[in-house]
């Protein structure tokens, strides 16, 4: 049973390797990642494994990849970008999971996807998210404990243990809290996101099976850093692309109403994303807290055993300084690309 993974990434090279190396370790048959920001450093460790593709996917990419212009929400992008991977892949199953998630449990999840009939074109994983313990410093940014989300939408516990910030969670996690999926790569529908890709309402339910167990850990930000630059590049002005997720959308709306307030943005922050130890013993008796299933040191040591990877977190956001001020470049590069083209094309 063969499986492959994609995703759309832009993050800092040392999380890149990490899911690399996670995955790899786990058995993935290949890796494909749309890079919509180059990362030369990251292209030449990895240019000599042939489970490894990466492939260009930034704004000036688009039109050779898609035939049309970069645009829309990352979720679009990321859909489309799927439409390209279903026609490389050589696996069984295809894996769409994004730098910050990774996949666990995989001989349990590959076994049951092994048993399900030709019409299951979707197996549907629960999450688990990482949180930190507040006051503690974590050994690395893979480190920390799991909770899990409750069960519906508004149990009381997550009011109790929470207070006035449980409007920022939704079911307890600050992320998304319905799973992923591996999808069969020949099927009748796209990739999407936390599901197949719908034709028309209701027609994709006959072909997902739910695996009844954690198939994957979302670290939802690896440091506070990088955790606020993830959810104000998710804003626009104020709204995300996720209005049927108001818990998410209440995390945007407030970073951006705090505005350049590093202290309240911190404190969204340590409020949405690490536990008191008296909210961790209360959450470790509804068994929502876990301990964690990731030994990210361990599978960079053994894939890329004469590479040195730092992944503390002052290191992180170091790396993440230098991935913006690149991320920013590149987009100055195509803007002043953009206005020379068009004053050759007036030229003419």
């Amino acid at each position: 049973m063969k499986w492959d993974l994609f995703c759309t990434a832009s993050e800092p090279t040392p999380t890149l390797l990490a899911y690399i190396a996670h995955h790899l370790q786990q058995g993935a048959n290949h890796i494909w990642m749309f890079m919509e920001t180059p990362d030369p450093d990251l292209a030449e460790i990895v240019a000599d494994l042939d489970r490894v593709t990466l492939i260009p996917a930034g704004r000036a990419d688009w039109p050779e990849l898609h035939g049309r212009e970069f645009g829309g929400p990352l979720t679009s992008r990321q859909i489309a970008n799927g439409r390209i991977v279903k026609h490389l892949s050589q696996a069984d199953w295809i894996g769409h999971l994004d730098v910050d998630e990774f996949a666990v449990h995989i001989p349990s999840v590959m076994a049951f996807a092994a048993k399900q009939p030709d019409h299951i074109y979707c197996v549907h994983m629960h999450n688990a998210e990482r949180v930190e313990l507040r006051g503690s410093r974590p050994k690395h940014i893979y480190s920390g404990w799991l909770r899990t989300p409750f069960i519906n939408v508004e149990h009381p516990a997550v009011q109790a243990i929470h207070g006035e910030w449980s409007g920022f969670l939704r079911r307890g996690v600050a992320g998304y809290a319905i799973g992923k999926c591996f999808f069969r790569v020949k099927s009748d529908f796209d990739y999407g996101i936390h599901s197949l890709q719908n034709k028309e309402p209701g027609s994709a339910k006959p072909h997902i099976a739910n695996y009844q167990a954690v198939g994957v850990v979302h670290f939802d930000g690896f440091t506070a850093k990088h955790w606020l630059d993830k959810m104000t590049r998710k804003s626009d002005k104020g709204r995300t692309n996720h209005p049927a997720v108001p818990e998410r959308q209440n995390q945007v709306r407030q970073l951006w109403e705090i505005g350049n307030d590093q202290k309240k943005r911190r404190e969204l922050f340590r409020r949405v994303k690490t536990l008191s130890l008296w909210q961790m013993l209360r959450l470790r008796r509804w068994r929502r807290v876990h301990r964690m299933v990731c030994d990210v040191p361990a599978a960079l040591k053994a894939q890329f055993p004469d590479l040195t990877v730092d992944l503390s977190p002052e290191a992180i956001d170091k790396a993440l300084a230098a991935h913006i001020q690149l991320r920013a470049k590149t987009e100055a590069e195509f803007e002043a690309a953009q206005r020379q083209k068009g004053r050759t094309e007036a030229a003419e």
